[in-house]
């Protein structure tokens, strides 16, 4: 039935929709696969979000309950437990947005955000201030280990590979703070200042590039050893705390270098249909994406 109405020129899943503007007058014309990817993409990003605060949740009750408490004053533990704290709200604060007013179909696709209360706005603005909060943790915590693994490096090299390290940290805090600003007027004024949609494309670059760099450095000694010892590892018995601290941390860094490079990835390897580019083209700029 379905091939002989498409054969017939009508194809029922590229149907149009017509959304009139606040005017009155104004036709927007909304296309079906347009629609589905907006409602799908929401859907699918408000289960992740939950589902991350929830993880991050569940993870401060286990370090709490399952840490000694003359160990829960560390720096390390102090940030860990920070970061996780702000990646909760952070996450409740995204999930509330993609299921809320400024997720509205109307909403986004006629630019009409006049029903949108004041509340969600200051929730927005919570959102972006938090993560680049969350971003400052994170970056400390990645500088406080690399500096712990350092102190066991040769002099020269040491103070060479912290400085390259501490400059791009604090690089990375720039663009984040420039871009916080940059995002929260534009959750006020419902628009991106001209010119600054390039200091939101570098900071992601300088983010995932600070990724690689501490993944790569935490992993660099771990491969040294296991190279100069042709792939032999120390038993459990005789694993110091320091070489626990780089096979560990190097293992658990490759996770989020494998994710940042599946987000580049993706893209090159699967083009969105027309309906992302034609979306995009008619939309106002989405503060919170």
């Amino acid at each position: 039935m379905s091939v002989a109405i498409m054969a017939g020129g009508f194809d029922p899943y590229l149907q149009v929709f017509t959304i009139v503007g606040p005017d009155g007058q104004t036709r927007i014309p909304v296309s079906m696969p347009v629609l589905n990817w907006y409602y799908l993409n929401n859907v699918r990003l408000a289960i992740s979000y939950s589902a991350q605060a929830c993880v991050a949740g569940i993870m401060i009750l286990v370090v709490l309950f399952m840490t000694e408490r003359s160990k829960l004053t560390r720096p390390s533990m102090l940030l860990n437990l920070v970061g996780l704290g702000c990646c909760l709200i952070n996450r409740l604060l995204l999930t509330l947005y993609f299921t809320g007013p400024f997720a509205n179909i109307y909403s986004v696709f006629a630019s009409d955000f006049s029903a949108v209360p004041r509340s969600q706005y200051a929730n927005s603005i919570a959102a972006t201030t938090v993560g680049t909060i969350l971003l400052i943790v994170v970056e400390s915590a990645l500088m406080y280990q690399a500096w712990t693994l350092l102190r066991t490096w040769p002099k020269l090299p040491k103070y060479i590979v912290g400085i390259v390290s501490l400059a791009l940290v604090l690089v990375v805090l720039g663009f984040r703070f420039t871009s916080m600003v940059y995002q929260n007027l534009a959750v006020l004024h419902r628009r991106l200042p001209l010119g600054t949609v390039w200091i939101l494309k570098t900071t992601v670059i300088l983010s995932s590039v600070s990724i690689f760099w501490f993944c790569a450095l935490f992993n660099l000694r771990l491969v040294t050893h296991l190279v100069k010892n042709r792939g032999v590892l120390p038993s459990r018995s005789t694993l110091n705390p320091m070489e626990i601290l780089v096979i560990v941390n190097g293992l658990l860094m490759t996770i989020p270098g494998e994710f940042l490079s599946k987000q580049y990835l993706v893209p090159l390897l699967w083009k969105e249909a027309n309906s992302y580019s034609k979306y995009h083209s008619r939309v106002r700029w989405n503060p919170m994406v």
